[in-house]
C-alpha cells in the first residue's frame, strides 16, 4: 500500500497540464459592501507580491488581480487554486465561490472566457487569532480529465484496500487489480503525450475491472450534501452572513458541475441573510430549489434550543420558518432538521404535528455520556400521545461527514437496528462554521458506490428518505419521553442573564399581541414591524446563543437584540392599552388594571399619583372600597399600593379614585425609607438598617 500511496502523490502533481502563477495583487484592508465590489477602485490600493503577510484579530482583507487567459485555454477545464483562510472569490464583481482549506480549487465557468480579461477579487477573513495571516501563491491550472478521474478512483481504491483484512483473499485480489491499473501508466515523462494517453488507458481498464467486485454490505446509505452553519458560536452573527455567502456560492458551483449532486440546507434565517446581502446568489438558490436539487429543510427560523425556549417560542420558530420558505422559495417543508441541539422537549411532537411537520432528524444524542440511545429510526411520542417519525444518525462525525471509505463503512457499524432498518441518511459536508460538501466528496462518491465491502449508495432527497422509511414505520419502536442529552448540562445555567432576558422578551411579546388583539380597530396591529421583531428575537434562541456556549461578543449583540425587542414590544403594548383604556375608562379618575394571565388574578397594584395629598380612597366597579396602602407622600406625588381582586383572565377591571380617606376596616400601613407604621406598631430604623424604635400602639409603649 505504501507504494500505491507514493504513486498517488506523483499522479496528483502530474495531472495538471499547465499552470499560470498569479503573484501580483492589489491589497485593501477593511470591509467592502458586496454590491460595491464591482465598482471599487482597487488600482489605488497597495500593490503586493505573494506570499504576503496581512490581517490580525477580526480583520478583513481584499485581494484584487486582473487575469488575461491565453486563447489556447478557452476550450479547457481551468481551475483557480489557492490555499488559505475562509474567503469568497468574486469574478468581475459577482460573488462566485467560497475558498478555504477544504475547498482550495474553483472550476471557472466557460462563460467567463467570453472576455479575455477578468478581474478576481478575494474577500479574506482573518478570524479571531491575533497572528498575521499569509496570502499564499495563487494560480490558474489546466486539468487533464482522465488523470483527474483516475486519481480519485485509485485514491478511493487504496483506502478501500486499507480497510480490508490484511492477507485476506479479497485484499490480495483487490491489490492485484490496483497494481495492474498502475502498471498501465507510463511514468517516464509526466505531462507528455505518452503519459496522458496512458492515463486514459489505465482509466478505461480501472472502470471495467470494478465490475468483478460486487460484494456489498446489506445497507443503503443516502448521501446528501449539507453544511451545518451555526448562526453564532465562535463568531458573531454578522460573520455568519458572510459564511452563508461563502458556503452557498460553493454549493451552487458544485451543483453546476455535478448533475447528480443534491444539497440540503436548514434555517430560513440563513436564507434571509443571503437574500439581503447576496441577492444574485439567492436567485440562483431559488432556481436550484425549483429544480429539486437544493432542498430547504428544518422548519424552524433557526435551529433553536428546545430546553429554555417556551412552547409559544417553538411554535413561532416553525410559523416564521415555514412562512419564509413558502413565501420566498415556494416550498412547504415537512421535516424538522435539528442535528446539533442540546436535547429536545417532550412537547415537540405535538407542536410538530399541529404545524404539519411529519418527520424529525437529529444526531446529537449519540454523544450521550452514559445511556446510549437505542434506535436509529423510531416513533417519538410526546406528552399528549402524538407521534412523529424520527431518525437519529449515529456517526463519529455526526452531521459533518465526508465521503470516505472509513466513514461510509462506519454507517454500517453504527446501525442500531440491523434487520429492521436498511436505509440510513448521511449528511456530507464540512459544518459548524460552514463550508459544505467538497469536490473530493463528489469525485469519490461514484467510485465508492462501485467499491466492494461497503454499503450501497442511493441519491435521494431528505423528503424521499423519510417517505421510504415510513413504509416500515409500523414496525418501528416507540420512544415516549423527552430526548435528553447527557452533555452540555450548563444549558440551564450558563449566561443566566441571557435566559432572563429571553423570558422577559417572551412575556413582552405576548403582552403586546394580547392587548393589540383586544384593542382591535382602530388600532391596527403593526404586523410587518412585529414580524421583524419576532425574527430578531427568535434568532437569539439559536442553540449556541441562549444555552450560553458562544463567545462573549455574541452576548453583547444578543443584549442589543433583547433591548430592541422589548422596546418595540412595549411600544405596541402601550399603544394598544391606550386605545383600550380610552374606550373602557368612562368615569373620572378611573384606573384600568389589566390581567394577561390565563386565570383570574388577585394581586397588589403599585402606582404613583401626581397629587399633593394622600386624602383619597379607591373603589371597584361595584363601588366597594378596596384595601389601600400609602407608601410615600410629598407635595407633588403619592406612591401607593392597592389590592385588585379577581381581575378576569385575559381581561381587565376598572377602579376609581375618590376624594377623602375612608378606613373601611382594612389594615392600613404607611411606609417610608426609614419607617413603617401599621395599626399596631410604629417602627423606625437608621441608615445601617438597625431598629432605633419599636412602638406598640395598642399598649402605648416602646
Amino acid at each position: 500500500m505504501a507504494r500505491f500511496k507514493k504513486f498517488l502523490i506523483e499522479l496528483e502533481i502530474a495531472l495538471w497540464k499547465a499552470r499560470m502563477p498569479l503573484s501580483s495583487w492589489y491589497y485593501h484592508q477593511g470591509e467592502i459592501d458586496p454590491q460595491e465590489v464591482g465598482r471599487f477602485n482597487y488600482k489605488k490600493c497597495r500593490q503586493i507580491e505573494t506570499p504576503y503577510l496581512w490581517g490580525g484579530y477580526d480583520q478583513t482583507g481584499w485581494f484584487f488581480c486582473d487575469v488575461k487567459l491565453p486563447a489556447s485555454w478557452r476550450e479547457e477545464k481551468v481551475f483557480f487554486h489557492i490555499q488559505g483562510v475562509e474567503s469568497l472569490l468574486y469574478i468581475n464583481g459577482v460573488p462566485y465561490q467560497g475558498m478555504d482549506v477544504n475547498h482550495p480549487e474553483c472550476l471557472l465557468s466557460a462563460a467567463l472566457f467570453e472576455s479575455r480579461q477578468m478581474t478576481l477579487a478575494i474577500e479574506c477573513y482573518a478570524g479571531r487569532q491575533h497572528d498575521k495571516r499569509v496570502f499564499n501563491n495563487a494560480e490558474l491550472r489546466l486539468l487533464h480529465p482522465a488523470g483527474w478521474s483516475l486519481f480519485h478512483g485509485l485514491k478511493n481504491a487504496v483506502e478501500v484496500g486499507d480497510f480490508m483484512p490484511a492477507e485476506s483473499p479479497e485484499s490480495v485480489s483487490w491489490n492485484r487489480f490496483i497494481d495492474a491499473t498502475i502498471a498501465l501508466v507510463d511514468p517516464r515523462h509526466p505531462g507528455n503525450e505518452a503519459f496522458l494517453a496512458s492515463l486514459e488507458k489505465a482509466l478505461i481498464f480501472f472502470e471495467k475491472g470494478l465490475a468483478q467486485f460486487q460484494a456489498k454490505l446489506p445497507l443503503t446509505v443516502w448521501p446528501v450534501g449539507h453544511s451545518h452553519i451555526d448562526v453564532a458560536w465562535l463568531w458573531r452573527i454578522k460573520e455568519v452572513q458572510r459564511k452563508c455567502g461563502r458556503t452557498f456560492s460553493t454549493m451552487l458551483r458544485l451543483l453546476e458541475e455535478y448533475p447528480d449532486f443534491l444539497f440540503v440546507q436548514s434555517q430560513p434565517a440563513l436564507y434571509a441573510y443571503t437574500q439581503e446581502r447576496y441577492p444574485v446568489l439567492f436567485e440562483e438558490i431559488k432556481t436550484r430549489v425549483h429544480e429539486g436539487r437544493w432542498e430547504p429543510v428544518g422548519g424552524m427560523w433557526v435551529e433553536a434550543d428546545c430546553n429554555i425556549s417556551s412552547g409559544e417560542s417553538l411554535v413561532r420558530q416553525i410559523v416564521h420558518g415555514k412562512r419564509y420558505f413558502e413565501k420566498n422559495l415556494g416550498v412547504k417543508v415537512n421535516t424538522l432538521w435539528l442535528p446539533d441541539v442540546f436535547g429536545y422537549s417532550c412537547a415537540l411532537p405535538q407542536i410538530l404535528k399541529k404545524s404539519e411537520i411529519d418527520y424529525f432528524f437529529t444526531s446529537k444524542l449519540m454523544w450521550n455520556e452514559y445511556n446510549k440511545f437505542p434506535y436509529n429510526a423510531f416513533w417519538w411520542q410526546g406528552i399528549d400521545g402524538t407521534r412523529v417519525l424520527s431518525y437519529l444518525m449515529y456517526h463519529t462525525q455526526t452531521f459533518n461527514c465526508q465521503m470516505e471509505t472509513k466513514q461510509l463503512a462506519e454507517m454500517y457499524d453504527q446501525l442500531r437496528q440491523r434487520g429492521d432498518v436498511d436505509n440510513m441518511i448521511m449528511p456530507i459536508g464540512w459544518g459548524d462554521g460552514g463550508g459544505g460538501t467538497t469536490r473530493m466528496d463528489l469525485e469519490s462518491q461514484p467510485w465508492l458506490a462501485k467499491a466492494p465491502g461497503l454499503p450501497s449508495l442511493h441519491n435521494g432527497s431528505v423528503k424521499a428518505f423519510f417517505k421510504a422509511l415510513s413504509k416500515k414505520a409500523k414496525a418501528l419502536p416507540v420512544w415516549a419521553n423527552e430526548l435528553y442529552f447527557e452533555r452540555h448540562r450548563g444549558t440551564y445555567t450558563s449566561k443566566a442573564s441571557a435566559k432572563r432576558w429571553n423570558r422577559k422578551c417572551e412575556t413582552g411579546l405576548r403582552e403586546a399581541e394580547i392587548w393589540s388583539v383586544l384593542a382591535g380597530w382602530p388600532n391596527p396591529y403593526p404586523q410587518a414591524e412585529m414580524e421583524q421583531v419576532w425574527r430578531t428575537f427568535l434568532t437569539t434562541q439559536f442553540h449556541d446563543i441562549i444555552p450560553g456556549s458562544s463567545i462573549p461578543e455574541v452576548y453583547e449583540d444578543a443584549q442589543e437584540s433583547y433591548e430592541s425587542v422589548l422596546t418595540a414590544a412595549a411600544a405596541v403594548d402601550g399603544e394598544a392599552r391606550k386605545h383600550l383604556t380610552a374606550r373602557i375608562a368612562r368615569r373620572g379618575n378611573a384606573l384600568v388594571v389589566f390581567n394577561s394571565l390565563s386565570w383570574p388574578r388577585t394581586d397588589v397594584v403599585s402606582m404613583t399619583l401626581n397629587r399633593a395629598d394622600d386624602k383619597f380612597h379607591i373603589v371597584d366597579d361595584h363601588d366597594e372600597i378596596v384595601p389601600l396602602q400609602i407608601l410615600q407622600s410629598d407635595k407633588k406625588q403619592v406612591q401607593c399600593l392597592f389590592l385588585a381582586r379577581e381581575v378576569p383572565s385575559l381581561g381587565y377591571a376598572t377602579y376609581q379614585i375618590k376624594e377623602g380617606r375612608i378606613n373601611a376596616g382594612f389594615s392600613m400601613s404607611r411606609v417610608s425609607a426609614q419607617s413603617l407604621e401599621t395599626p399596631f406598631y410604629k417602627v423606625r430604623w437608621n441608615d445601617q438598617g438597625h431598629i432605633e424604635r419599636l412602638f406598640d400602639k395598642e399598649n402605648n409603649r416602646d
